[in-house]
């Protein structure tokens, strides 16, 4: 497994465990090695979308994954991504406020699966809105990596 050009890596709430994600597989590293058995299908996770391009379990003890301009939140013990996700980063995670949004919303056929899901093509308010990436997650993803390249490498 080359580590250097995951997707997504973070500690999940339920077990402790590290989990990598790359493409439409994920790891589960414990103990300073792979779990016998890896790589698995993401589809596991079930509501999740093939790729994902971050992870990160939140404060609240919930974890969340984001795909573009959106994000997932996931119940942790039923293994399914919670009913009315995902929903738009813009508002919850970069606080842009409906009012001074202008949100563009089309539906795209999720890959495989015919279910339609909401993607946001572009964002306007004072504060930085991306459609493109989850910037505070993907710098949650990298500083991740950055502590298990530390753990490793003692």
């Amino acid at each position: 497994m080359d580590l250097a050009d995951m997707d997504a890596v973070f500690k999940w709430g339920r077990n402790g465990r590290t989990y990598f994600f790359k493409g439409n597989k994920y790891w589960r590293y414990y103990g300073g090695r792979i779990d016998y058995g890896y790589p698995k299908s993401i589809s596991v996770w079930k509501g999740l979308p093939d790729k994902i391009d971050a992870a990160m379990k939140w404060r609240n003890g919930k974890s969340y994954f984001f795909v573009g301009g959106m994000y997932y939140r996931f119940d942790d013990w039923n293994i399914q991504v919670e009913a009315d996700y995902p929903k738009s980063i813009a508002l919850k995670w970069m606080r842009c406020e409906k009012d001074n949004l202008d949100v563009l919303r089309t539906t795209a056929a999720s890959e495989g699966t015919g279910n339609a899901q909401n993607a946001t093509q572009g964002c306007q308010c004072e504060r930085i809105c991306s459609s493109s990436s989850a910037v505070l997650p993907s710098t949650v993803t990298l500083l991740s990596l950055l502590f298990v390249f530390a753990r490793l490498n003692l």
